[in-house]
C-alpha cells in the first residue's frame, strides 16, 4: 500500500498525507479499492450491518450481489430520535422505496434483497460486512469503523479502519451475531408495497397524510405482538434532545460564519486570511466572538420567527422554551380578501388625509409592505444567488437587507412601520420598534441583525450621521456585502430634511420617500380611521405569504430576481387578486421605485436650470464652480451625495462632470448642450 496520496482535505487546499482508509487484510496492510473489498466476482451473498448514506446509494454499489440482507444501523447512538425514525417516518420509507432502481425493487419483492430496521427500543451501532459464496464456500468478514457512506468507503476523506479476514470460523461467529441482531429488527419496506406490488405503490402519494397514516397504522399492527417497552430514561432523553440539537445547530452556524469571516478565496481555493487581514476585521470578529445581543422585550420587541433551512417554512419559537410552532400556513380566500382590503384602506388613508394627493406616494407605502413581507426570505435570496451559480458574493447587495423610509414630520412613516408590525404580528411592547437614540451608535444595530430571528428589525429615526459617517457606512457595507447565513432585514425611518447618503451607501439601501404630509386639521379623523383598520388586522395574510413563498422555493420555482428582488412578492400578490377577484388598485407597485436616484435627478436638474452660470462646457466635460453653485458647506455636502459616481470625473478642487452622462441623469434635452 502506498504511504502517501494527494486528496482534497476539505475547506482548504489539497494536502499530501497518508490515505485515510486504513485496511489490514489478514493482518497485513493492503491498498484495496471498494470493488476489491466487496468482491462480487468472488462472492455472491452480502450480509451488512451499517449506517448507510441512503438505501439507493447502498444498492447501487452492491447490485452485483445475488442476495443481500441489510440491517440499517444508527449514525449517532446519542441521538435518541434515530431509534424511532424508521417507525414513525413513513414518508421517508416510501421515498426510499421510490428512489430504488427498478431491478432492486424487483429483487426486494422476490425476497432476494432485504432491508431491516431496528425496533424502537433497540440501538444498533455495529459495523460489519459478511461476504459468502455457496458455490465455492468462500467466506469473508469485513469489520471496522467505516459506515457504508461515500466519505468512508468510496472516496475516503475521513480516517477509518477496516480489518478483512477470509476466515471461515470467524465468519461463522459473525453470522451468529448477524442472526441475533436480525431478530431485533423489522422489515423496512412498508407492508402495502409487498402486498400491492410496484404498479399500485407508484400511485401512492408520498405527501398525502392519509397514505402516511395508513402506513403507520400497518406498522403498529405488525409490531403489536412484540413486547416493546420504552424506558423512562429514553423518553426523558428524547424530550431533551430537541434542545441539544438546536444548540448543535447554533454552534454549527457560528462555526460556519467564523470560518467565512477568517478565510478568503484565491484561485478557486479557500485559504486562511493573513494576520493583518485578521486585525483589519478585529471589530467584526470581536462582535462575533462576544456578541452583545441579549433579547429583552424593551430592546427587541420582535416575534421569535425562525426559518427552517430544510423546508423554508417559518416557525415561531416559544419565549420560555426551545419549542417552535409552525408559523407558515395557508389562509382561506375570504380571509385573504379581508386582509387585502385592509391594506387598501390603509394605503388610501395616505390620499384621504394628506395635504397632497400623490398616487406615487401611495405606491411607496404599498412597496414598503411588499418589502416587509419578503424580508424573512432575503437571506435565502442572497444565499441562492451564490449557491445556484447565478451570481457572485459581490452582488449580494442587490437583495438589499436595509429599507429606509424617509419623510418629513407627520408624513406617516412611523405609522406605516407600526402597520407593518401589525401585518406580521407578534411584536411586543407599546411600540414595535427600537428607537435609534437608545442604540447610541450605528454598531448598536449589528446584534439585532446577527441573530436567527428573521422578523424585520424596526428602528425609528436614524440620524443623518448613520448615512454620512464612517461607522454607518461600515455597518451598511457589512450588512449588504458580507452578512451571511440566516439573518433579518432592517426597516428604518429617518427625517428627510437635508437628507442625503454617500453613493456607496445609497446603492446598498432600498430608499423610499414618504413625502405626503398628513393634514394636522384632520389628525383626529385620520387616527380614528386607522384605528378601525388596525382593530381588524391579523397576521393571516403574512403567514399565507410565507407559506406560498416557501412552497415556491421547495418546488424550484423562481424566487430570487436580481433586477427586482421584490418581484416574487408582486407575483404572489397578483395571485391574491386573481383568487379573491379583488381589482388590483392603481397604487399597486408593479416595479421597483428608485426614489433616491429620482430625488437626486430633480435636485441637480433644478441646480443646473437655476444656476447655469456655475456650469462651463468643455468638450465632453462640464466644469462646475462649487462656490458659485452652493450657498453653504452643508448644502454642498448634501447635494454632492446625490450625484451618481459614474457622472463624476473629478471632485477635488473644481468639480468635473461627464457631460453626456450628467445631462442624461438630469433628463435635460439636447437643446441645453
Amino acid at each position: 500500500m502506498s504511504n502517501k496520496t494527494i486528496i482534497q482535505t476539505g475547506l482548504f487546499e489539497q494536502t499530501e498525507y497518508t490515505p485515510s482508509l486504513h485496511i489490514l487484510k489478514d493482518g497485513k496492510p493492503v491498498d484495496w479499492s471498494f470493488e476489491q473489498i466487496f468482491d462480487a466476482s468472488t462472492f455472491t451473498e452480502l450480509y451488512a450491518v451499517t449506517y448507510v448514506a441512503s438505501p439507493r446509494f447502498f444498492f447501487e454499489r452492491t447490485s452485483n450481489f445475488k442476495k443481500i440482507q441489510l440491517i440499517l444501523g444508527i449514525a449517532d447512538p446519542e441521538q435518541q430520535h434515530q431509534m424511532f425514525s424508521a417507525l414513525v417516518n413513513q414518508k421517508k420509507r416510501l421515498e426510499d422505496w421510490h428512489s430504488l432502481p427498478d431491478e432492486v425493487q424487483d429483487r426486494i419483492l422476490e425476497e432476494r434483497y432485504h432491508i431491516r430496521y431496528p425496533l424502537p427500543h433497540t440501538i444498533i451501532h455495529s459495523k460489519f460486512y459478511l461476504l459468502y459464496s455457496p458455490e465455492t464456500d468462500l467466506k469473508r468478514v469485513v469489520v471496522g469503523s467505516a459506515n457504508f457512506t461515500p466519505n468512508a468507503l468510496i472516496e475516503p476523506n475521513q480516517y477509518e479502519e477496516l480489518l478483512i479476514f477470509d476466515d471461515p470460523s470467524l465468519y461463522d461467529y459473525y453470522l451468529e451475531r448477524f442472526t441475533f441482531l436480525r431478530a431485533k429488527t423489522e422489515d423496512y419496506i412498508p407492508a402495502p408495497i409487498r402486498r400491492k406490488g410496484k404498479e399500485a405503490v407508484n400511485l401512492l402519494l408520498i405527501q398525502d397524510p392519509d397514505t402516511q397514516f395508513n402506513l403507520l397504522r400497518e406498522e403498529f399492527a405488525k409490531l403489536n405482538h412484540r413486547e416493546i417497552a420504552i424506558s423512562e430514561e429514553v423518553m426523558n432523553r428524547l424530550e431533551e434532545e430537541p434542545k441539544k440539537l438546536a444548540k448543535t445547530q447554533e454552534v454549527a452556524n457560528q462555526i460556519n460564519r467564523l470560518v467565512k469571516l477568517t478565510t478568503k478565496s484565491k484561485k478557486g481555493k479557500k485559504k486562511l486570511i493573513s494576520v493583518k487581514q485578521l486585525v483589519d476585521k478585529k471589530q467584526r470578529i470581536q462582535a462575533f466572538l462576544a456578541p452583545t445581543y441579549h433579547r429583552k422585550e424593551h430592546l427587541d420587541p420582535r416575534p421569535l420567527l425562525v426559518a427552517d433551512k430544510g423546508n423554508n417554512h417559518l416557525y415561531l419559537k416559544d419565549t420560555d422554551s426551545d419549542k417552535a410552532l409552525l408559523f407558515s400556513r395557508p389562509a382561506n380566500t375570504e380571509t385573504i380578501r379581508e386582509q387585502l382590503q385592509l391594506i387598501h384602506d390603509f394605503v388610501e388613508a395616505n390620499r384621504l388625509f394628506t395635504v397632497k394627493d400623490d398616487p406615487i406616494n401611495q405606491k411607496r407605502v404599498y412597496e414598503a409592505i411588499l418589502y416587509a413581507f419578503t424580508s424573512p426570505f432575503i437571506w435565502k435570496m442572497r444565499e441562492h444567488l451564490i449557491y445556484s451559480g447565478t451570481g457572485e458574493a459581490s452582488q449580494r447587495y442587490l437583495f438589499r437587507p436595509i429599507m429606509v423610509l424617509a419623510g418629513r414630520a407627520s408624513s406617516g412613516k412611523t405609522t406605516l412601520m407600526k402597520f407593518i408590525a401589525g401585518l406580521i404580528g407578534g411584536y411586543t411592547g407599546t411600540d414595535p420598534y427600537v428607537s435609534y437614540s437608545k442604540l447610541n451608535r450605528a454598531n448598536g444595530i449589528l446584534p439585532f441583525m446577527e441573530t436567527e430571528f428573521i422578523a424585520p428589525v424596526l428602528v425609528d429615526e436614524l440620524t443623518e450621521s448613520f448615512f454620512t459617517g464612517q461607522s454607518g457606512e461600515r455597518v451598511t457595507k457589512y450588512l449588504a456585502n458580507d452578512l451571511e447565513g440566516v439573518h433579518p432585514c432592517l426597516i428604518a425611518t429617518t427625517n428627510a430634511d437635508g437628507f442625503s447618503m454617500k453613493p456607496q451607501v445609497a446603492r446598498r439601501i432600498y430608499f423610499l420617500m414618504i413625502n405626503s404630509v398628513f393634514d394636522s386639521k384632520r389628525s383626529d379623523e385620520a387616527e380614528e380611521y386607522q384605528a378601525k383598520i388596525t382593530a381588524k388586522l391579523t397576521n393571516d395574510l403574512f403567514r399565507d405569504f410565507t407559506y406560498r413563498l416557501a412552497q415556491r422555493i421547495q418546488n424550484d420555482q423562481p424566487f430570487a430576481y436580481k433586477k427586482d428582488f421584490l418581484q416574487v412578492a408582486r407575483e404572489i400578490f397578483q395571485e391574491y387578486y386573481e383568487e379573491t377577484k379583488l381589482p388590483k388598485p392603481s397604487f399597486f407597485p408593479d416595479q421597483m421605485i428608485n426614489d433616491y436616484y429620482e430625488r437626486g435627478k430633480k435636485i441637480w436638474a433644478d441646480l443646473y436650470t437655476e444656476r447655469k452660470k456655475a456650469f462651463t462646457v468643455r468638450k465632453n466635460e462640464l466644469r462646475v464652480k462649487k462656490d458659485d453653485l452652493f450657498k453653504d458647506p452643508k448644502e454642498r455636502k448634501t447635494n454632492m451625495n446625490y450625484l451618481p459616481p459614474e457622472v463624476v470625473i473629478e471632485e477635488t478642487g473644481i468639480l468635473v462632470l461627464d457631460k453626456k452622462r450628467f445631462f442624461s441623469f438630469i433628463g435635460v434635452k439636447r437643446r441645453w448642450f
